[in-house]
């Protein structure tokens, strides 16, 4: 904080039906209505918002929808418009009378920060314009945003003008359509950054989910579902080079590349899958032209379709470089010009590897569908990767599911190259999985433990597939045994290709606090030293045996044996307390009497777990005067192996 900066000062104003929340650096406003216009409609709380405000929903307003009556929303400052608090967010829709919301301050110089979390943008149209949804020239943070149905001329669900900026995380478009280029989103001369985003029932002329023109965007764990499009189904790329990492591209159509078409483009694309792309032209899955030469580095492309000259890859005055690649289809692999010379490690159909006649085997895919792209354990992809070379293209240590890279096989030989040789080809390592990681717990499922002694873990240990210990993760309740009551502590680990355990909790029993710990309190004895030594001191055996029986501190006798017991003394004169952990057998040991008169006695032992219910054993007996010196009374006590305490006294009578 500024230090010149005044402190603090926390107020509420509020306004019929618009709540204002104000420090001395921003304002909190809060939506009270679904209105489009008027005090407490989202319209309102925008206008009068100062630049660095933030602009939340009143929970009433979950799931619910704003119908735009009056035309687009617009912002000019910075702002951040957030419905994450309301657990299934807000709709705005226009219902395709007029955009939705329009990002520009009319000053190129400078960008505004402008941030929406939790909003879907529904039904907005604009006829012979762009950015049916969201039309944006500053920088633009979306996440956990949607766009559904939306239209225009260029970039149906989102525009990203020229010099702008855009992060897109975990979003997700589907139904946009435009006349032009880019159903989903168009970025022109932008940089736009896409993470976790769906793409699914785009349409367009060109790019039905993406369009980049001179945009080098970054897509990372992207999906394009039946995305299409005349160009380019799922990605149209003009004079753009974008890295897309770790993304899925299923079901699109387009008469010129199935998934991506490019021109004068050389995107990076690692760790991705094609599946199931069709183009009635050129190009099932990728349709290169005018100098375009992407690089396609341990990708999956599987059962596409396209027209009788073409395949799935069609180079056009382009060359495609793939490299520890699988192209599998019922069509012709590539066409047009072939793969570059730089092009190894590849498991082609109808093509014979140059470093191994085995990569013209079929890649046997776990489903002969091609609806999942995963090896099974006889592909001849597995080990047979270029590693140098992924590491070369800075290669993620995961593949798309997540799993570990550069795990060797050992049952399978090795035939890849490179200083580390096993790196399956294509967007999946296999694993040879043996199950789940397991975890056992140490020491009992359901503890019970006493209030205010210190609480340790006894943990657990964990054991993988692979003969490892994972690390375990114990998260849960907090243990408090200043608090009675039950706590569940739960531990978890996963296993070095990501595969989690099943989770296993403990349960653990605070017990309300006892007399004991009252003694404990009264004489400065710690709860965790209940335990107590040998020696002559106030906390040891023999000093409260001592004073149990009100013997003086010259007394030599031992009077009493304990077998896996603890002894404490309650305070008053011939009363102990004994707290057990197994069945005990106590041996009592009666004081020599120095005369020669009979003594009765009676001696009683009671039990409790809980210090509040007592359950009474009760013996009488006589000791005369022609006893040994030592009388020897003995307790087997009825008790079971939990926890529990024995509270004793013995009565003289003469």
């Amino acid at each position: 904080m500024n230090p010149n900066s005044k402190s603090l000062l926390l107020y509420v104003k509020i306004c019929s039906c618009l709540l204002i929340t104000t420090t001395s650096q921003a304002a909190v406003l809060q939506v009270q209505n679904l209105d489009d216009t008027g005090l407490g409609s989202l319209r309102a709380a925008i206008e009068s918002a100062e630049p660095g405000d933030t602009i939340r929903f009143s929970p009433s307003l979950n799931d619910q929808t704003i119908a735009l009556d009056t035309g687009q929303l617009t912002i000019r400052k910075t702002l951040t418009i957030d419905a994450t608090d309301l657990g299934d967010g807000i709709a705005i829709d226009a219902g395709n009378l007029s955009r939705i919301l329009f990002v520009n301050d009319n000053d190129p110089e400078i960008l505004q920060e402008v941030t929406i979390q939790g909003v879907s943008f529904r039904n907005g149209e604009v006829e012979f314009d762009d950015g049916g949804g969201v039309d944006n020239y500053e920088n633009l943070h979306l996440i956990d945003c949607s766009f559904e149905n939306n239209k225009a001329s260029n970039g149906g669900g989102l525009r990203i003008r020229e010099n702008s900026r855009a992060t897109l995380v975990n979003c997700r478009f589907s139904g946009n359509s435009v006349s032009l280029a880019g159903g989903g989103v168009y970025c022109e001369s932008s940089q736009t950054y896409f993470e976790k985003c769906e793409f699914e029932s785009n349409q367009a002329n060109t790019g039905g989910g993406i369009y980049n023109r001179n945009s080098d965007s970054t897509l990372a764990q992207c999906s394009f579902e039946t995305n299409n499009a005349a160009g380019g189904a799922s990605i149209y790329n003009v004079a753009s080079n974008p890295i897309i990492l770790g993304c899925s591209f299923n079901g699109g159509a387009a008469a010129f590349g199935g998934a991506l078409y490019n021109t004068g483009s050389s995107p990076a694309i690692l760790n991705c899958t094609f599946a199931l792309n069709r183009s009635s032209v050129f190009g099932g899955a990728l349709y290169n032209s005018s100098e375009s030469n992407p690089t396609l580095i341990n990708c999956s492309l599987a059962a596409h379709s396209s027209g009788p000259e073409s395949g799935v890859i069609h180079n056009i005055d382009s060359s495609t470089t793939a490299i520890n690649c699988i192209i599998w289809s019922q069509s012709i692999p590539v066409s047009g010009m072939p793969l570059s010379a730089e092009s190894n490690h590849n498991l082609i159909e109808g093509i014979e590897g140059a470093d191994d006649p085995q990569f013209t085997r079929s890649p046997d895919f776990v489903t002969k569908d091609y609806g999942d792209l995963t090896l099974s354990p006889e592909s001849s992809a597995i080990d047979a990767g270029n590693h140098d070379a992924y590491l070369a293209a800075s290669g993620p240590n995961q593949d798309l599911r997540g799993y570990i890279r550069l795990w060797d096989s050992p049952a399978i030989p090795n035939v890849g190259s490179g200083s580390i040789t096993y790196l399956d080809l294509g967007a999946f390592e296999f694993i040879p999985l043996s199950g789940p990681p397991t975890i056992t717990l140490v020491g009992e499922s359901d503890l019970k433990i006493y209030f205010g002694v210190t609480w340790v873990d006894p943990g657990a240990n964990t054991l993988d597939g692979f003969g490892g210990s994972p690390d375990l993760v114990v998260s849960g309740e907090t243990v408090d045994t200043a608090l009675p009551g039950v706590y569940i502590v739960t531990y978890d680990t996963i296993d070095q290709i990501g595969i989690p355990a099943i989770q296993v909790t403990r349960r653990v029993t605070v017990r309300n606090r006892t007399p004991l710990h009252d003694w404990a309190t009264a004489n400065g004895v710690s709860f965790d030293s209940l335990a107590f030594d040998e020696q002559d001191t106030p906390r040891s055996l023999s000093y409260l045996e001592k004073f149990a029986f009100g013997l003086g501190p010259e007394a030599q006798s031992t009077p009493i044996e304990i077998e896996n017991a603890t002894i404490a003394s309650l305070g008053p004169p011939r009363s102990q307390l004994i707290a057990i952990s197994n069945p005990p057998r106590i041996h009592y040991h009666l004081p020599r009497r120095k005369n020669a008169e009979s003594l009765g006695l009676t001696y009683s032992v009671e039990t409790s777990e809980d210090l509040t219910s007592w359950n009474r054993i009760q013996q009488e007996g006589t000791v005369t005067a022609s006893s040994p010196d030592i009388e020897v009374v003995r307790f087997d006590l009825p008790l079971s192996s939990s926890p529990c305490f024995v509270r004793t006294s013995i009565a003289f009578e003469q």
